[in-house]
């Protein structure tokens, strides 16, 4: 007994391990296309002629850095290596989509906080829109404006709130924000994207002082809101943490799909150890014709012959006792026969659940596997799943027990073709 518990823990942790690495690498895979096609479409060339005007030119100017900043913000956490232990690969493909996620929201504090800021600046300028970029460029009032511009952005007085002197203070700022007060649950989900702001942090400062030395000042004033955009969600993280983690929306929800994809390792671990161990102590016993039949069923696929090899189970249950000579009767038959629609449900489970995260079998394409891993209800896909069994295992029964007619019946024939 011993040397069968500590074999079945054993294979089991086998399974889980296996089954979590592939699903790890096929989802994040998924996240690579997806992200790599965002910033391709981000950075693809532009067809628009940049205006004459000189505000429209400034303007215009200002919106490629937050679009930089994002694609370098995706392309961060794009190539972040995943994690490779079971269940936390689960926690960390969701934490790299909800860091997304929050890199966007810094993004649009950012354009919106910059656009409005040099569209009041222009304004200051007094530029008229019919004036060049080039004839505005020579006057004395534009370097002058040019000037108090960058001194702004090197006392931050570009900021919303006047709450550090320096760069140096909001960045430090930053890198000093803490979970620890937070959930043992929420902390851990939040790692990933804590890590990677503040990275990204350390980034923008490093960016933001080799734009002001170049007198690249929409460059440099971009970092900066950039930046102000990572605080400021910062500071809305410890607010809004149960909304974040509940919905993107209305429809996105975390917790529920995090369990359900972590009970439906659990359970096709679990098959996948009754298997192996039927296989190993238990492989003379009829029943366990269910397992090629099982196979064979994923192969053979369609719903009129899968309702076929179940009753094929018991049928074929059934026959290998008369040939083992164990000796029936109506209630044995039906007992072997069920036995057997079980094992050949949880040989089938494995083997169509394995090939469908590997990819070899595909049902849905592109944009549709993200769907599809990250959907499900845990409540509808359970009662499921006993349906399927109930019913699959009830044609097992019927196809043994008219096996064991069947077998009664000629038995009852040659008696009496031998009385005669």
């Amino acid at each position: 007994m011993k040397k069968k518990l500590f074999t079945g823990v054993l294979i089991f942790l086998i399974f889980f391990t296996a089954f979590s690495e592939v699903l790890s690498v096929k989802k994040h895979q998924i996240l690579y296309e997806w992200a790599t096609d965002y910033i391709n479409v981000k950075t693809a060339p532009q067809n628009d002629d940049i205006p004459d005007d000189a505000r429209s030119h400034i303007m215009y100017e200002m919106v490629s850095p937050c679009v930089d900043n994002l694609v370098d913000n995706v392309q961060l956490i794009r190539d972040a290596p995943r994690s490779r232990i079971p269940i936390l690969s689960v926690i960390d493909f969701y934490g790299k989509i909800f860091a997304i996620q929050v890199g966007m929201a810094d993004n649009i504090i950012a354009y919106a906080t910059q656009s409005g800021y040099w569209g009041e600046k222009t304004d200051e300028l007094d530029i008229l829109s019919e004036k060049t970029l080039e004839e505005v460029e020579e006057s004395e009032s534009y370097n002058q404006w040019r000037q108090h511009i960058k001194d702004e952005i090197t006392t931050l007085h570009i900021l919303p709130k006047q709450l550090w002197n320096t760069p140096e203070e909001l960045r430090e700022d930053i890198l000093e924000y803490s979970l620890q007060e937070m959930p043992f649950f929420d902390r851990l989900f939040l790692s990933l994207w804590d890590s990677f702001s503040k990275e990204k942090a350390h980034t923008l400062y490093q960016t933001y002082q080799t734009h002001i030395k170049e007198d690249d000042l929409t460059n440099a004033s971009a970092d900066l809101f950039a930046l102000y955009g990572i605080y400021m969600n910062q500071q809305k993280m410890r607010e809004d943490i149960n909304y974040f983690l509940s919905a993107f929306g209305e429809d996105f929800d975390f917790t529920p799909i995090i369990i359900f994809e972590i009970v439906t390792i659990l359970l096709l671990s679990s098959a996948a150890t009754c298997v192996v161990l039927l296989l190993l102590f238990y492989r003379k016993s009829p029943a366990v014709v269910g397992i090629p039949l099982g196979v064979s069923a994923v192969i053979v696929s369609s719903a009129y012959f899968t309702l076929g090899w179940f009753g094929l189970a018991g049928v074929a249950a059934v026959f290998l006792s008369y040939r083992y000579m164990i000796p029936l009767n109506y209630k044995k038959s039906a007992l072997i026969s069920l036995k057997a629609g079980f094992v050949l449900f949880l040989a089938h489970y494995v083997f169509n659940a394995s090939l469908t995260y590997a990819g070899i079998i595909q049902s849905e394409t592109g944009a549709q596997h993200l769907t599809d891993l990250v959907g499900g209800s845990l409540t509808g896909t359970g009662l499921y799943i006993g349906f399927q069994i109930c019913l699959f295992c009830l044609l097992s029964v019927i196809g043994g027990l008219l096996a064991y007619m069947l077998l009664t019946t000629v038995k009852m024939m040659r008696e009496e073709s031998k009385q005669k």
